[in-house]
This record gives C-alpha cells, structure tokens and sequence, in this order.
C-alpha cells in the first residue's frame, strides 16, 4: 500500500460500509491486547490510552478499517492533547509541529528546500549516561499518520526521538516539551522560523464551517463604526489558534467604549437624584449622595473601577436575550456556562460565574460582567478586588488556554454588539 494513502484525502473519501470480516479483526486485535473499543451505527472506535483519559479512533470506511489493521495500533499510547504519540516497547515519541502564522510550505522550503512532501531527513545523535539519544525530523510515520488521519495531511512532518527508557505518560509529555522546547527555540534562532508542537483539535466550538451566503443581502452601508473598536475588532479575528490574544483583543474593542456609557450611566443617575422632590442642594448630605453616587459610575482615575465601567457598557448594549439565544445554540454551550456536567468542569477552571438560560436579565448581564472580567484578569495575571484576592493565571498553550473557546466565541458576540450599539449614521 503506498504510505500516502493513510492521509486525509478527496481520493480515499469513501462511504463504504465496513465488512463483517474487517469488524471482527479490529474486534479481536482490540481484544487481544485489552483495548476498549465500540461499534455503534456502523462506526467502530478504538479508544487508545491517552494520560487519564482515551483518544479515540473513529473508523467510518472500509478504506481506513484497512489502514489500521496494517498499523500495531497496540504499541502506541497518545500524548493528551498533541498529535503526538509513544511508545514504551519501542522507546519512541513522534509528534506533528507546525509554523506559527506562516504558510505550511514554507516549513517544508526553510528545512528542505522543497515546497511539498519530502523524503529527506534531518537526524541528530546524541550520547548521554543512558545510551544514543536519536532525534530526527521527516516524513510522518504510518503509525502517526493512521491515528490522527483525519487531522493531518499528507506533506506533515513530525519530530522523532529515540532510545528512550520511558514507561510513563507524564513522563513521556515531559521529555517531549523539553526537547521541542530547546529544538525549536534554537531553530528560531538560527533559521527565523516559529515553530510549535501542534494540537489536537478540541471540537469544543462545534468545529468551524462556511456559512452559505445570499449576496442579495447585502446593503448599502447606513451606519458608521468607530474605527478604533474595529481594528481591535479584527485584530481578535486574526488571531487564528492564539486564544488569550483573541480573547483580549474582543475585550479592548469592548473597553474602548467605557468612558462613553459610564458617563451615560452617571447621568441617569444624576438626573434621576435631582429630580427626586426631596432632594435639597442646600442640604450637604443630599450633596455628599450626589458626590458618592456618580464617582461610581464615571471612568477616569479616581472614580469607576474597571468591572463597574464594564457593567454599565453591558447594560446599555447587551441583549438579554441574545444572550440566552447563544446559550441555547448547543448542548454544550449549556452544559458549559452553567458548569453542569463534564463541560461545566471546564468551564469552573476559568470562573464560577454561571449563565443559564433561566436567569432574569439584571442576573445575567451581572454574571456576565463577572465572568469576563474574572477571566480578563486571569490572563492579564492581575487581582481583580484587593490584596488579599488570589488569581490563578491563564499561560500561553495551556490546557485552560485551549478551554476558552467558547469564552472567546461569546466575548466575540459581546464586542459585535457594544460595536453595533455605539454606531453612528454614516456621512460621507
């Protein structure tokens, strides 16, 4: 069988069911090295070790039943999270890395001088007190390219290493972090060239997808947007695979406009004191009312704090309503903002504060404040009320960092409305 043919591909996209006989192979070779598995509605799933939990293999075609009966899937345990994968018999780690921000033909172009696939390798020995160390960089492996089929093409690369004694998971992690760390911080160095271990797709969004589109729709701009918002707007849109600089990009374009609706809500406030009948400018504690009332509205230093000014922005551009529609747009997302469930686990990593969709509106735009602000100081590593507060930090390709998905989807949602809300009629 030729090795290109484990990839994803138009060519092997096939919807022929898997034979009887192919089933009972996968079933047996499962069995024989107690390996879980299911076969539900003509899918058979392999479920491989993966630290504390399992990855799993979906088999949905003939075709790729085929491919992993070729491979001894057995040998190999997955490294959670990373298109990686190990194993202990054979002292191997083999995973897929990526550039960062820059076109997948150029890694190929800097390390080999080819725009598509090559067969050419770059290996390094090194001694150590335990035996020869190999790495080497080149063609993905059948085992590697089998297991992760459907997140892989066919020109990926992966870094190997060799000759390890490793017969555990975390240890297994441990080693490949250094090593990757050290590798492609010298490969930055040297060849200007970002590189990072790539990771499994979480699926926590829903997966993403091209909405059809009617270009009848479209109308004659009417409205104008402020222009600063915007670009912070888009920036957060270009942040492809980079959550924390998404999730805070959405949140400046939201407090672009504090000083706007915190001055909006200050005066509604200080209308509504003055026009109360008992209110007494001669009276100094009806003035010191005034003073107190407002300083915690108005932005600026001195006055509003930062979740306060927030707050007012939600409540003069934020629909309820909208709210709940996002909520109830998946399961998921339910589970998740009302932290029920395996998803609500997830999402108590990164603030208690709950959305559901029974929440009267003055509770939900609160805990909305709340939670977007909780997780803002998490990632900005800052104390949200007092010295006494403590703030476990959001990092970089960190697992809570590849858990905001659904935060960053709803701040998006947020910043589309404040921006709507403070548009103006467009003059030209």
């Amino acid at each position: 069988m030729n090795s290109l043919d484990i990839f994803q591909d138009e060519e092997i996209v096939t919807s022929s069911v898997i034979s009887e006989e192919v089933i009972n192979q996968l079933i047996e070779k499962c069995k024989e090295s107690s390996i879980e598995y299911s076969y539900v509605n003509s899918n058979f799933i392999i479920m491989l070790s993966s630290g504390r939990s399992k990855y799993k293999i979906l088999i949905d075609n003939m075709k790729y039943a085929l491919n992993v009966l070729e491979i001894d899937f057995s040998k190999y345990v997955v490294l959670q999270d990373y298109l990686a994968i190990c194993s202990y018999e054979k002292g191997t780690i083999e995973a897929i890395f990526e550039p960062i921000h820059l076109p997948y033909h150029l890694l190929l172009r800097k390390l080999f001088d080819n725009y598509e696939s090559t067969d050419e390798k770059i290996r390094i020995v090194q001694e150590t007190d335990i035996g020869n160390l190999a790495l080497e960089i080149g063609k993905v492996s059948k085992e590697l390219g089998v297991i992760f089929h459907s997140q892989i093409r066919r020109n990926f690369i992966s870094i190997k290493l060799s000759g390890l004694n490793i017969k555990q998971h975390n240890k297994a992690l441990d080693i490949l972090k250094k090593v990757t760390d050290s590798l492609f911080f010298q490969i930055e160095l040297r060849y200007k060239l970002p590189i990072i271990l790539s990771k499994q797709n979480s699926g926590m969004a829903g997966g993403r997808y091209f909405k059809e589109v009617n270009v009848e729709e479209l109308k004659f701009p009417k409205i104008q947007y402020n222009s600063e918002a915007l670009s912070l707007y888009w920036y957060a849109r270009s942040a492809r695979r980079m959550p924390l600089l998404q999730y805070l990009a959405y949140y400046q374009s939201i407090e672009y406009y504090f000083p706007l609706y915190s001055d909006i809500e200050a005066k509604k406030t200080l209308k509504n004191m003055l026009m109360n009948p008992t209110f007494n400018e001669h009276n100094e504690a009806d003035l010191s009312k005034v003073i107190v009332s407002i300083r915690t509205k108005l932005g600026g230093k001195g006055f509003a704090n930062e979740r306060t000014q927030l707050l007012s922005t939600l409540k003069e551009c934020i629909n309820p309503d909208e709210i709940r529609d996002f909520l109830k747009s998946s399961s998921k997302k339910e589970d998740f903002f009302s932290l029920k469930n395996e998803q609500g686990n997830i999402a108590k990593k990164l603030s208690n504060a709950k959305l559901t969709v029974n929440q009267d509106d003055t509770e939900i735009i609160n805990n909305l404040k709340e939670r977007i602000y909780d997780i803002r100081c998490k990632i900005v590593h800052t104390k949200a009320l007092s010295q006494e507060d403590t703030v476990e930090l959001i990092l970089p390709f960190s697992k809570e960092a590849e858990n905001l998905d659904f935060d960053v989807e709803l701040l998006k949602l947020i910043s589309q409305q404040v921006i709507i809300t403070s548009g103006n009629q467009l003059l030209l």
